[in-house]
Parts: structure tokens; sequence; C-alpha cells
């Protein structure tokens, strides 16, 4: 059965044809918009820069989004905008998927171990990591979201873990530094459900010294490309909606915003809406390609800064956007 077509992508001009663009593309939005099976179309300058313009097109089914096309490529607008830098990606979303070919993958198992270039992340355990991660994450705003903590003594910490890793849902994993192989943070795999093919990820505590790392993102990174590797079809990242930070974060890795849950738990005796996102497998061959690509030494300066966001590069494949993050 035919589903929507959703297409993405950017459009980059040159500074001085900005003006030019933005004439052309006003009867060139109004028109699509009027075609039969146009369920969205915006073509708008992005908050990135006066010269990208964010791509945002939504058909009823391929054979619309097959006769804008068809339009497109006769009309004035396709002839003066071939110069332009286009990068878009259209995807098909079928009404139905068939899962009958599909095997539910397993549980993560015990000794899971995910090794990158900059972090390596294994199972959560007191006496080999408890010492550190009390040390270095120490700061009480880090744990302002989470449901416990912080933790004054070390004991206290200890015992949490101890408990916190009793069972396999959730799975703990520390990350540590790939050089010093010293815990830095720590983050789970929750929620587990292989029936379903549903996955979530959570309790991501990064201390300062992983904060805004590129091993921060390589280990979500890690997390992400082992679930849907193993057959997971579904990863889900859930926070309380006044967590901005968080929900950026989701954003920026790929994940869609999917909406809230209003008076969804209650937390430290404060009411928590939770907002939901996630990606789903269709959507993880671009992400990794996103990933791979932000990743690589190259897409970082000497002084470490890097050249591309990522968030530039997760964009494209992102389904909906967070209305609230802002």
């Amino acid at each position: 059965m035919q589903g929507k077509v959703i297409v993405r992508g950017t459009i980059r001009c040159q500074p001085d044809e900005v003006d030019a663009l933005l004439r052309a593309l006003a009867d060139h939005v109004a028109l699509s918009r009027a075609e039969p099976g146009c369920v969205q179309f915006d073509i708008v300058q992005s908050a990135h820069g006066p010269c990208c313009f964010g791509v945002t097109e939504e058909f009823i089914d391929r054979t619309a989004f097959e006769a804008h096309t068809a339009r497109t490529r006769a009309s004035s607008w396709w002839a003066a905008s071939q110069h332009f830098t286009r990068d878009i990606v259209v995807t098909d979303r079928p009404s139905q998927r068939d899962t009958h070919d599909w095997t539910p993958p397993q549980a993560p198992p015990d000794d899971l171990c995910l090794r990158g270039r900059h972090v390596w992340l294994e199972r959560l355990d007191a006496d080999a990591h408890g010492a550190a991660l009390f040390a270095a994450n120490s700061a009480a705003e880090n744990w302002a979201y989470l449901p416990y903590g912080p933790f004054d003594r070390l004991e206290d910490y200890m015992a949490w873990i101890a408990d916190a890793c009793r069972g396999q849902d959730p799975h703990f994993f520390a990350i540590l530094d790939q050089n010093t192989r010293r815990a830095l943070g720590v983050a789970s795999y929750l929620r587990i459900n292989p029936a379903a093919g549903s996955i979530e990820v959570g309790h991501i505590n990064f201390s300062p010294s992983l904060q805004r790392t590129p091993g921060a993102t390589e280990a979500m990174y890690l997390m992400m490309r082992w679930a849907f590797a193993a057959g997971y079809r579904r990863y889900e990242w859930k926070c309380n909606a006044t967590n901005l930070a968080s929900r950026r974060a989701a954003e920026r890795l790929g994940l869609s915003y999917e909406g809230v849950f209003r008076n969804h738990m209650s937390v430290k005796g404060q009411n928590r809406d939770t907002a939901w996102f996630a990606a789903i497998d269709t959507e993880w061959p671009s992400l990794d390609q996103a990933f791979a690509h932000w990743l690589a030494p190259e897409n970082f300066a000497d002084d470490g800064r890097q050249r591309q966001r990522l968030w530039d590069l997760t964009a494209p494949f992102r389904v909906s956007d967070d209305p609230g993050r802002a």
C-alpha cells in the first residue's frame, strides 16, 4: 500500500542571490501547495544563515510526488535554480509495513562492550567504576532531571550502582575515556521490548569533562548503532519536557519529536511532563552516515572545532521538529 512521500533538505545560494531566490520561491511554493496530493510544502530561510533555505515537503503518495516533480522540472523555477546547491532526501513512508520477515532481536547481552575512537562502553560495575564516576560527577546540578541523586557519600553512590545494575532492564553502561580508561559518564538501555522491536536510551549522566566532546556524541552513536544492528525497529529518547538541553540533544542526534505526555509521572515530588523522541530503522542508514561524517577526524580543525555541525547533518532525516526546544 502506498504511503506518504516526505522530502527534507536544504537549498543554498550565494549571498548576492538571496533576494532573487526569495522572489522565485514565492510562485513556486504557491503553485506547489495548490497541487492535488500536496500535504505540506515549505521552503524557508534557515536559522543557520540567510543563504540556507530549509525544505519541508510531504505528498500523499508517490504518484502525487512524481506529478509535482514533472511540473517543477518544466517550470521557470527549475531553470533558474539549477546552479543552487541542493541537499535533498526523499523518503517513502509506507502506510503499512509488513513485518512477517522481521525477527525480534535479543536483549543486550551481559558482556556487551561498545568501542569507538574516543570512548568505550562496558557494563557499569560499582567496584570498577564507582569511585571514578563519583569524583567526576559530584556537581549537584548534573542530577537535576534524574529520579535519584545527587549522592553525598561514595558509599551511597556505590550502593545505588549495585542496586541499579541488579536486573537486565535498565542495562547500564559506564562510559570510559579510550586513552585513560577512566569512567566519565553513565547511560543505559531501558524499556527493552524485543517483541515490539523497541528500545530506549536513558539515565544519561555525563560528567563535565565528558559533556560537549566528540566522545559524548560517539557514546550515543555506539548505543544507537548496536540497537539497529541487533534488529530493533525503534530507538526512543524521553526526557523531562522542561529539560531543553536534553530536547536539543535528541534532535541533534537525529531523533524526531513525537509529542509531550502531560502529567506523565512524579519525580522528586514534582510533576513531570515527558517529551518523546525516536528514530526508526528506515532512518538509520542515513543517520549512520551523518554520524560517520561528523565523527571523522577531518571534520575537526587543529583546535578541535567542528567544521560541520551534527545538527545540520541529521536535519534532513528528522521527520518532525520539536516546537518547544527553542
